[in-house]
């Protein structure tokens, strides 16, 4: 329990001493990519877990296979994907990198995190054979589709990850798009450990570009996801500091973390948005949101929407964290695991 206590990651190496790769991918339900060196082995050990939920690639660098969470890393130290890791593959890659032995283990079934396409990859990324920027400029026309407001001036989003969806809304709507908004640091506000630095992350970190005009300006703004409020506080905060006069809000993920089916949701699959977390959805109606923040609409990109760019089944997915059923049938106690 000490070798363990607090980190989820010695708890998997831990298995992994117990039972090898073999006995991990069998008996641990679990969401992972992986990459261990072992001491007195030949090599790296590489491993993705069944359901495939975290992503994992090989590539190839000065003539030696390399490994990644996305083939995007690849192409920025020189090298070449060669292909995804399969879910339930182990791939051992020996030390002079050039020789591999691989396993698949029975059972595996792909149920890949629809957030890796959301917010977490990069746009160069690709995943089941899809780039994350088609989605995200698909889901964009998608959200356009299903709503626009009667009068825009401009469609504009929150750095970064959501342009492409802005430029799809655009491009459907016929709405022009503009950059507002940059940041001068790239951390991720959402990767902070709690709500007080992942405000002043944003505070600090979001600006307005000093040569937009947004005086009288009704202003569309795309946003990946609105998981805790906080983005959307400080964004509206900062058009109406120079004068715009209509903010509409448009996340491309439908709401995340609330209570479905008697069930708090949010991410026991290692993303960062557990159950318990201060999720917006549950503290205010969309409504309420709309009258606090002073923002004319907010409106979700539908679940089919999102189902529908991303162009993958539901069933090959996990999307617990807005709705769907579990990945796995999850153990007793994997809740409690899952908060360490």
């Amino acid at each position: 329990d000490e070798i363990v206590q607090g980190c989820d990651t010695k708890i998997l190496l831990k298995l992994y001493e117990d039972y090898g790769a073999g006995g991990v991918m069998e008996k641990v339900p679990a969401s992972y990519s992986a990459a261990i060196l072992e001491s007195g082995k030949e090599g790296v050990i590489i491993m993705r877990d069944p359901n495939g939920m975290r992503p994992l690639w090989l590539g190839i660098k000065d003539g030696k296979l390399v490994a990644a969470s996305e083939d995007s890393a690849f192409r920025k130290i020189g090298g070449q994907p060669l292909r995804e890791v399969l879910p339930g593959e182990a791939v051992e890659i020996y030390r002079n990198g050039t020789r591999l032995k691989r396993r698949v283990f029975p059972g595996s079934k792909l149920k890949f995190c629809h957030f890796e396409y959301q917010y977490l990859a990069n746009e160069d990324s690709r995943f089941n054979g899809i780039v994350v920027r088609d989605v995200r400029f698909r889901e964009g026309i998608q959200a356009a589709r299903e709503f626009t407001p009667p009068h825009a001036d401009i469609v504009t989003y929150v750095p970064n990850c959501p342009r492409p969806c802005a430029e799809g809304y655009s491009y459907e709507s016929g709405i022009p798009f503009k950059s507002v908004f940059y940041k001068k640091m790239g951390e991720r506000s959402f990767m902070q450990p709690v709500s007080r630095k992942r405000t002043s992350s944003i505070k600090s970190n979001l600006y307005v570009r000093d040569n937009v005009n947004l005086s009288g300006l009704d202003i569309v703004v795309v946003d990946d996801s609105r998981v805790r409020g906080n983005v959307e506080r400080v964004a509206t905060e900062k058009l109406k500091e120079r004068n715009a006069k209509r903010v509409y809000w448009i996340p491309m993920t439908p709401p995340i973390g609330a209570v479905i089916d008697g069930i708090r949701r949010g991410c026991i699959f290692g993303v960062d948005m557990p159950p318990e977390d201060n999720f917006v959805v549950r503290r205010r109606t969309v409504e309420e949101s709309e009258r606090e923040l002073g923002i004319e609409r907010i409106h979700y990109l539908s679940k089919d929407g999102m189902l529908k760019s991303i162009g993958l089944p539901e069933e090959n997915l996990c999307t617990y964290c807005i709705g769907g059923p579990p990945p796995f049938k999850v153990p007793e106690g994997y809740r409690k695991l899952a908060d360490i």
